[in-house]
């Protein structure tokens, strides 16, 4: 029988994603590299580089517009995150 072991820390503290929300995800796992880098960590993801995603896909108005939103609050987190393991949080 097996003991019970607590789940690691970045399983237990995973993020859950909502229904339908993979392609907000994928989005951004494909705008991170267009980021650009400064002495302060990652910069921002390009507006121009999540307008062009969303063209090369066809997206446009509230599809358009939500990618946008998620696209930030994620690149938000992210950079967050960067910031807090660099110890500058």
């Amino acid at each position: 029988m097996r003991e019970k072991v607590p789940l690691p820390d970045r399983i237990r503290d995973a993020p859950q994603l909502w229904v339908g929300m993979a392609y907000a995800y994928d989005a951004f796992a494909q705008l991170n590299s267009t980021r650009p880098q400064t002495l302060d960590g990652p910069g921002d993801i390009p507006w121009t580089a999540v307008d062009a995603f969303c063209r090369s896909r066809g997206l446009g108005g509230d599809d358009r517009e939500d990618l946008f939103y998620y696209i930030r609050a994620m690149d938000a987190a992210f950079r967050k995150y960067v910031k807090e393991k660099r110890g500058h949080g």
